[in-house]
């Protein structure tokens, strides 16, 4: 480690001891060589670090979280600029507003809001960062309810003309407000800070529901035409999963009691002979959270001591995911095509997701935010892949391309920036829809040197 890079910041480099866990990517089938990672604690040593990069003419990507599935926020031969450091929280229990430092995890985030008995709807993965989270949009279990993270953002500290933190809002740059509202990280800017609305935390009841592998299909069809449009205070997960043997369970979060919860999931229940087994446990909204980001698939399902984060394994590294939006049923025939991937699944572990919107989610217009996947959209899917061995990466990624592939005459041809996809050719288009052109006339105004660019950033 050596200090003499940029004016005295701690910075790692090839040779130096902890540059191996330093340059790690969460998901280890990537590997990326960065010449020097600069970590930074405070806005001075952002500015500092930013001079440096931009006076060198040096490449660089900026870290927070470090849970990009295609590692963005790595880069070879280029500069990571780290502000896994930089993760203080402070809350305004009165007026419920929390103002969170980029480095922060969601889960001390959400532990720090559960003081103050307050929470935000946020991801659905404990240990990402809160930047990544919020600058895609941000999806979490009290989504449709509270909609999603961006719809509480009030304010970002950002870096303006490459040299100084301004507090941006709707009452200042507006333009570039929104662009944080779904825009991607990475894209415009280096942020340091947010300040969100966060709302109550009522007591939640979490549940689990599980049907036999013979039932996927009616599963799945049950589960559609229920999720997306059921009480609002209700938010579910379906899982198709299959590793050794298949598994197909809707998981999901309630604001209410359990006697109604037990009224709502009727339908779902009955719809299905015989009717999956219902598994109820009530929580507080931060230790509901931490239940289904670690417990929703056992030891047998998962091989990896029972720990089980919706996009990150812990014990299993290597994967490969990708994603889409519905905003149609899925007709027989799609149910066909998900029954044959699932019957021949690669090596490890494979997943389809189905994450419900509706509600408060769809309630807000797609051109209010930056984004766009609003609407119609009933829900999403994840397409997902894990598995140990490097000499299974190629099935583990023709399977989930061969999937994506024959999914897309059910879909409607738009991904979720924050689950990134290195195959998509048409990102942008993917990713931002109709916002795109607004996101790009945004991005030529505060960036138009494009000093903030990686591979799938957003062109001038």
């Amino acid at each position: 480690m050596n200090n003499n890079s940029a004016n005295g910041l701690r910075t790692i480099r090839p040779n130096d001891p902890e540059y191996s866990a330093a340059s790690a990517c969460k998901n280890s089938r990537i590997r990326k060589h960065p010449s020097e990672i600069i970590f930074c604690t405070s806005e001075q040593d952002v500015l500092q670090a930013m001079h440096y990069v931009v006076s060198h003419e040096l490449p660089f990507v900026i870290r927070s979280g470090g849970h990009s599935y295609e590692g963005y926020s790595l880069i070879d031969d280029g500069v990571v600029v780290d502000l896994s450091e930089m993760s203080s929280i402070s809350v305004d229990a009165k007026g419920k507003i929390a103002s969170v430092q980029s480095g922060a995890s969601l889960q001390k985030l959400q532990a720090e809001l559960a003081k103050h008995n307050l929470a935000l709807p946020a991801g659905t993965c404990n240990t990402v960062g809160i930047a990544g989270i919020t600058l895609g949009g941000g999806y979490g279990l009290i989504s449709r309810k509270h909609g999603l993270t961006v719809d509480k953002l009030k304010s970002v500290r950002l870096l303006l003309d490459y040299s100084k933190f301004e507090e941006v809002s709707p009452l200042h740059h507006d333009d570039l407000f929104w662009a944080c509202t779904g825009g991607g990280g990475g894209n415009f800017s280096v942020a340091s800070e947010f300040s969100f609305q966060c709302v109550d935390a009522s007591p939640a009841i979490s549940f689990r529901l599980d049907w036999s592998s013979n039932q996927m299909r009616c599963a799945v069809n049950a589960w559609q035409n229920w999720a997306p449009f059921v009480d609002e205070r209700l938010t579910s997960l379906l899982i198709i999963a299959t590793q050794g043997k298949h598994k197909v369970y809707c998981i999901g979060l309630f604001l209410g009691g359990k006697s109604e919860l037990k009224s709502l999931t009727k339908t779902l229940i009955e719809a299905c002979s015989p009717p999956p087994t219902l598994t109820l446990d009530q929580h507080s909204i931060l230790d509901a959270s931490i239940q289904h980001n670690v417990s929703r698939v056992g030891a047998e399902d998962i091989g990896v001591e029972g720990r089980f984060s919706l996009n990150f394994q812990d014990g299993v590294s290597r994967f490969k995911n990708t994603s889409d939006f519905i905003a149609n049923a899925l007709p027989a025939n799609c149910l066909d095509t998900i029954n044959h991937f699932w019957n021949t699944p690669p090596p490890g572990q494979a997943i389809l997701q189905f994450d419900a919107y509706g509600g408060a989610i769809n309630a807000v217009g797609t051109d209010k935010t930056a984004f766009p996947h609003r609407g119609n959209t009933l829900f999403s899917i994840q397409y997902q892949t894990y598995w140990e061995r490097e000499k299974d990466d190629a099935q583990c990624i023709e399977w989930i391309r061969a999937l994506r592939t024959a999914m897309q005459p059910f879909v409607r041809g738009d991904t979720y920036v924050n689950y990134c996809d290195a195959d998509l050719t048409d990102y942008e288009k993917r990713y931002f829809s109709s916002n795109l052109d607004r996101l790009r006339e945004i991005k030529q105004k505060y960036d138009p040197k494009n000093f903030f660019r990686f591979p799938q950033s957003i062109r001038t």
